[in-house]
């Protein structure tokens, strides 16, 4: 089936944004800063500890959907159609919604071939228990490391306790300040949580943990890379939440055709400037 000259222009545009986010923020902003301080993270002061943690967190949402996007701009090109792969997973309120809007193919394929097999909902103790067998296969699926399974079991251990928490028959509060507050505590969680998952090692992992309210450099000043890795991570949050329930492409498209021309552009001229760092593979390719 030949695309439409809409799904064309709509293809090109996916992998135009889906480059930038990968080229310009996560390789060009956030991964050097990223790299300097896990790899020693004794010698940084306790705010770019900080700074650092988040910013990967930042760092491998815009470099895999990055990644998903220029896939499926490709596809979009040549007349296939497939699902999103996230949707905007930092303004997920709860454990369980995050992973309905991170790496969808993966959650998806988790819960069709791993979570109902085992029995799915059937009993409280059941449910638990396929839950965090799900998230430590799911975890083991990213390499034989422990780091990943531990990375996989504390996902497992915050889906057992929202679902203890908030049973189903339990009223749920709909309020703004409820919702907010919901959405700002799972990003923090899920952040804190990519500290195994990014480490080398166990003792990378803890030394990383430990920094966050131990380290023994107080220093308050920070550099220009851990304020430029702040603001990077702040348009990501703001973005994630402000879109929340849009589709991108509603969103692109109820743009006048100056402000899409003007978005374009700003990612072409991010790309062009950041194109004489040290190229990167996404992070995703050695899964």
């Amino acid at each position: 089936m030949l695309p439409s000259r809409g799904d064309l222009g709509w293809g090109l545009t996916l992998v135009v944004l889906g480059l930038s986010a990968k080229v310009t923020l996560a390789d060009g902003m956030l991964a050097d800063f990223v790299s300097e301080v896990f790899a020693a993270p004794g010698k940084a002061a306790i705010g770019e500890i900080w700074a650092a943690v988040f910013a990967f967190s930042s760092q491998i949402y815009l470099d895999f959907c990055g990644y998903s996007m220029c896939a499926l701009g490709l596809a979009q090109c040549f007349g296939f159609k497939f699902l999103d792969n996230f949707r905007y997973p930092y303004a997920a309120s709860g454990f369980s919604d995050f992973w309905r809007r991170w790496h969808i193919s993966l959650s998806t394929w988790l819960r069709d071939y791993l979570y109902i097999p085992l029995g799915g909902n059937r009993g409280k103790w059941l449910t638990y228990r396929n839950l965090m067998l799900t998230m430590l296969i799911g975890g083991l699926w990213h390499g034989a490391s422990w780091m990943f399974v531990l990375w996989g079991g504390l996902h497992g251990i915050y889906l057992i306790v929202e679902r203890w928490l908030r049973p189903s028959e339990r009223p749920v509060s709909t309020s703004r300040l409820s919702a907010f507050t919901k959405m700002l505590l799972t990003y923090i969680v899920v952040t804190l949580t990519w500290i195994p998952f990014r480490a080398s090692n166990g003792s990378d992992a803890l030394d990383m943990a430990k920094g966050l309210f131990f380290s023994g450099n107080f220093e308050p000043r920070l550099s220009d890379s851990a304020i430029l890795a702040l603001i990077v991570t702040a348009l990501v949050l703001g973005c994630n939440i402000t879109l929340r329930d849009q589709p991108l492409r509603h969103v692109i498209e109820a743009m006048n055709v100056w402000m899409q021309g003007a978005l374009i552009l700003v990612c072409l001229l991010g790309m062009f400037l950041m194109s004489a760092n040290n190229a990167r593979m996404f992070i995703y390719f050695q899964f």
